[in-house]
């Protein structure tokens, strides 16, 4: 298991001056048409705009802080915060993500559609929560501090931090003081 630091990840701006991405990490790609064949990343959103565009990439979002986003897209419109359940859509859907006052943080995590599954989970971690991980690859981001238990160690956590590298059919135990979410993406490939 390998623990990432929120403040060590690097800072990539948007070209359109809305906010800033921090990648978690990513699996390049092998010749598939995108950058990728999966990716995390944690994105402030400083104003509203459109999404960019990626052809044959799935997606899935969820509001880490802030007052979250809503999103118009061609089937109407979906308001994310905090306590809502991640967001999945296809990377051709025109989505514009309206800030709801003031900036917001979000969850990424994308997948090259022909070579990986993705799917993301949202925990409530109370006192003690067990995860069980059963993909290929596996990503947990968290919402606030708590302590991890991984194969007989013990790592602190603060809010956004990350854990990747974490074998599959893994058993982590998480304890926290108060109930906290964390989010749990998994990778599977498809050949």
């Amino acid at each position: 298991m390998r623990l990432l630091r929120y403040r060590d990840l690097p800072i990539t701006p948007w070209k359109n001056g809305g906010g800033i991405t921090r990648e978690i990490v990513s699996t390049l790609d092998d010749g598939g048409g995108a950058d990728f064949l999966w990716r995390v990343s944690i994105a402030t959103i400083s104003a509203s705009g459109p999404f960019s565009l990626f052809d044959n990439v799935d997606r899935t979002i969820a509001v880490l802080s802030g007052n979250g986003i809503r999103l118009s897209h061609p089937a109407g419109t979906t308001e994310l915060t905090t306590s809502a359940p991640p967001y999945a859509f296809v990377g051709e859907t025109p989505i514009f993500a309206h800030v709801i006052e003031g900036e917001t943080t979000d969850l990424n995590a994308m997948s090259l559609r022909h070579s990986f599954h993705h799917e993301m989970q949202r925990h409530l971690v109370s006192k003690e929560t067990i995860l069980r991980t059963t993909a290929h690859q596996s990503v947990i981001v968290f919402g606030g501090p708590m302590t991890v238990h991984y194969y007989g160690e013990a790592h602190a956590v603060a809010a956004l931090d990350a854990v990747t590298g974490i074998a599959q059919d893994s058993i982590l135990t998480l304890n926290v003081s108060e109930p906290t979410p964390c989010y749990l993406i998994m990778f599977r490939p498809l050949k």
